[in-house]
């Protein structure tokens, strides 16, 4: 490792520190995040299967970037838990992609959408130096594809039901 690789994992270090040190002061706000968290899952208002899927999206692009991005790319060479805690990635997986008016209907759709809009916003992330925080924008975009996606997962079932009835037939 060069000198000027372990300076910048120093200097990443570091920022690190003053983020947990800065969230640590801040608290909690009015109300209980862990509490809202579950009344909206209690009452099935988000659905735990996109914020799950958001995550793992979000893990698995991280770790791609983090095994095949460029050295030159700081953003590539964070740690993928990172990526899940800076920014507005945890808002956006829990409080925005879950919104049930604009956000995938099926059950496998709901999958499918979460892990788009995790990969997204690291993607944006990581190769958009212009526009570091990309979580909104992947929200936006797979906000627009959300009734594609359930079309397709819709259209799929009904051609496994019409090969089931030939089948039998």
């Amino acid at each position: 490792m060069t000198k000027e690789e372990r300076e910048l994992r120093r200097e990443q270090r570091e920022h690190m520190k003053r983020m947990e040190a800065a969230a640590k002061e801040a608290g909690r706000g009015p109300i209980d995040v862990p509490f809202l968290l579950l009344v909206l899952l209690l009452t099935g208002v988000a659905s735990w299967k996109t914020m799950l899927s958001v995550f793992v999206g979000g893990a698995l692009m991280g770790l791609l970037f983090n095994q095949f991005g460029s050295e030159a790319n700081h953003m590539a060479q964070l740690p993928w838990y990172h990526h899940l805690a800076i920014g507005g990635f945890c808002f956006g997986a829990v409080f925005m992609a879950t919104d049930p008016v604009t956000s995938a209907r099926t059950e496998l759709g709901k999958y499918i959408y979460g892990f788009l809009i995790g990969a997204m916003a690291i993607i944006i992330r990581v190769l958009n130096p212009g526009y570091p925080e990309g979580m909104m924008l992947s929200i936006l975009l797979l906000n627009t594809f959300a009734p594609l996606i359930d079309y397709c997962i819709v259209q799929a079932n009904i051609s496994k039901r019409k090969n089931r009835v030939k089948i039998k037939s």
